[in-house]
């Protein structure tokens, strides 16, 4: 495997999980231990699908949101798809390095000595106990696939 600057790395995380509906507002920790040391670390975090294509559930779930929040909605307003939310936190063995709650169900993280991708701290990555999180804020499919890979440059 080779990041994006075309260094040579090694794959220490690589975990595909499926969640359904009851995992929504759960999270699942991903622990991996980097042999040493690393410059790079890059996280590689996917899910998939992020659209609910079943018409019908669509349609329960948008009629219980509109009794839940009937007051507060505009009359006239847009269609919105209804979507699967998962987000990525970090954690090294010194504690918080960040996180990407962004809507993106496709993301590449890069944290290093001198930079990082914006929502994660840049500094040394010291080896030990590091905690690749996700956060499974909704899913509303009736499966959801996720996948982490984590490498690191050394």
């Amino acid at each position: 495997m080779t990041l994006g600057d075309g260094a040579a790395s090694m794959l220490v995380l690589d975990v595909e999980r499926i969640v359904g509906p009851q995992a929504s507002r759960t999270h699942v920790r991903l622990p991996f231990v980097p042999e040493r040391e690393a410059e790079v670390l890059e996280v590689r975090f996917s899910y998939e699908p992020k659209v609910l294509a079943d018409e019908e559930r669509e349609r329960a779930l948008i009629e219980e949101g509109l009794r839940l929040y009937a007051e507060s909605l505009e009359s006239g307003r847009p269609r919105e798809p209804v979507l699967n939310l998962l987000t990525l936190s970090l954690d090294g063995p010194s504690g918080f390095r960040g996180c990407a709650h962004r809507h993106n169900p496709d993301q590449s993280i890069t944290v290093g000595r001198d930079s990082a991708t914006p929502g994660f701290i840049a500094g040394v990555l010291e080896a030990g106990c590091w905690t690749a999180t996700v956060s499974v804020h909704c899913v509303v499919s009736e499966r959801c696939t996720f996948r982490v890979q984590v490498s690191v440059q050394r």
